[in-house]
């Protein structure tokens, strides 16, 4: 709005308004949860099971409001009509209401095609019948006819019909369903141990390769330091230069941290070997995943810096340890094996352009490129 009207909040939520805007819930992912919500709720959802729990009620007409929409001068317009209860109709109030009785009918009917289309695997179809036979026009008498001639019954423990089944029966987990005889043998681990990991195709992050996780309190608080500059690289290029020490200084007491942190990330902001990285053309945390064939498997990570230009693109990432390397000869294998899986995945993303990756100490400050026939050894196969 912003962008093409001129500042007046009248005028935004008049634009609003008319822009006939739906929010939805997003309850597409499954949670592990049961939950409860009507049809209308439900539309544009899918769920694995669906229970239908009351599909015995139909709609009261009696409760039908006296205000009506009829339509007039052959469906050009519609105008609302309030119609007095116990009165005399003449027949065109009786075929209005007639009409509106429809409408309704109609509306039901839809819902119940709303309300069947959300399951993926399993539809239950209940009903709860008292006294009074539930109506002719109700959800389960619209539906029993039509699937019943093709179900089976299920007998329950009493001996009495507890239902109908169309389809196979589910299994139970741990289940496990045995071949017909003379067929192929089921592998060993199937319902009685764990299948194999598949190695082959797993994701990893470039940071892991060649690498084992450590736990010990230090490492781990390193850890977060490590993520505390990152994020702050991350952001800081886009906040006011008068506004950043602020910023940083809120960000690393929330962290426990010591706010002289700042004072480096100062001298990496400002130093003008640096600008290129952090120009506003730059990228910052870019998700890469892509396969690499020398390493047989996946990888999947985000470069902390990237800068594309017409000829080329320059990967950098953030090291925020102490020990630094002077060359690049003597840099941690590690780091050059990430480096290398990063060139070679935006090599796919920017085929014919030079690829260039280096390597950002932030308490130094000090940058370490590494040299292409580097980066093409460390994913030479052994």
């Amino acid at each position: 709005y912003e962008q093409e009207h001129s500042s007046s909040l009248a005028g935004f939520i008049a634009w609003f308004v008319a822009g006939e805007v739906e929010i939805k819930r997003n309850m597409e992912q499954e949670s592990g949860e049961v939950r409860i919500m009507t049809v209308h709720g439900a539309k544009g959802l899918e769920a694995p099971i669906v229970i239908l729990p009351d599909t015995a009620d139909a709609p009261d007409h009696r409760q039908q409001s006296a205000l009506m929409m009829v339509e007039v001068r052959h469906g050009i317009a519609r105008l609302p009509f309030w119609r007095l209860a116990k009165r005399p109709e003449s027949p065109q109030v009786s075929d209005w209401k007639a009409q509106a009785k429809e409408e309704q009918a109609d509306e039901y009917r839809r819902l119940l095609y709303v309300a069947m289309t959300r399951a993926r695997d399993e539809l239950l179809i209940c009903g709860y019948r008292g006294v009074r036979e539930p109506p002719d026009d109700c959800w389960y008498n619209m539906i029993a006819p039509a699937l019943k001639p093709m179900m089976r019954e299920m007998a329950a423990a009493d001996g009495n019909i507890a239902g109908w089944r169309l389809g196979a029966d589910p299994r139970q987990a741990g289940e496990v369903r045995q071949p017909p005889a003379g067929g192929k043998a089921l592998p060993d681990w199937v319902g009685t141990r764990p299948a194999p990991p598949a190695a082959a195709d797993a994701w990893q992050a470039p940071s892991r390769l060649g690498r084992e996780r450590a736990g010990t309190a230090e490492l781990q608080r390193r850890v977060r330091r490590g993520i505390l500059l990152h994020k702050l690289l991350q952001h800081l290029p886009d906040v006011a230069p008068d506004a950043r020490e602020n910023y940083a200084r809120r960000a690393i007491r929330r962290e426990g941290f010591d706010e002289g942190l700042w004072a480096g990330l100062q001298v990496v902001l400002d130093a003008p070997q640096f600008a290129s990285f952090f120009a506003p053309a730059s990228l910052s945390e870019v998700p890469v995943a892509a396969r690499i064939e020398s390493l047989g498997r996946i990888i999947s990570g985000r470069i902390d810096r990237l800068a594309v230009t017409a000829g080329e693109v320059t990967i950098l990432d953030y090291k925020t340890g102490h020990n630094w390397p002077e060359t690049a000869a003597q840099a941690d294998p590690g780091h050059v094996l990430q480096l290398a899986a990063y060139r070679e995945a935006v090599r796919q993303v920017y085929p014919g352009r030079k690829v260039r990756a280096a390597l950002l100490w932030t308490a130094a400050p000090k940058l370490v490129e590494i040299p292409g026939p580097m980066l093409d050894r460390a994913l030479a196969p052994a």
